[in-house]
């Protein structure tokens, strides 16, 4: 006997095409941004510390996956 199709489960969260729905640790922002006659935007987030200490530190990725990993 041949198993069923596999079929999504509606029980799981539901994630948009730019992971929409996903709870980040830090409020998403998102940048708008022309670049060679395109309109474009990017997701980011600013991680402010508690204490500041003038240094900057900026992370960034490609594809579409989770940023806070």
């Amino acid at each position: 006997m041949n198993a069923p199709p596999s079929t999504p489960s509606d029980e799981g969260p539901a994630y948009g095409p730019e992971l929409e729905g996903f709870a980040y640790p830090w409020p998403v922002l998102n940048f708008e941004f022309v670049s060679q006659g395109i309109a474009l935007h990017m997701a980011y987030m600013d991680v402010r510390p508690k204490t500041p200490n003038g240094r900057v530190v900026i992370l960034l990725h490609g594809k579409n996956y989770v940023a806070a990993t």
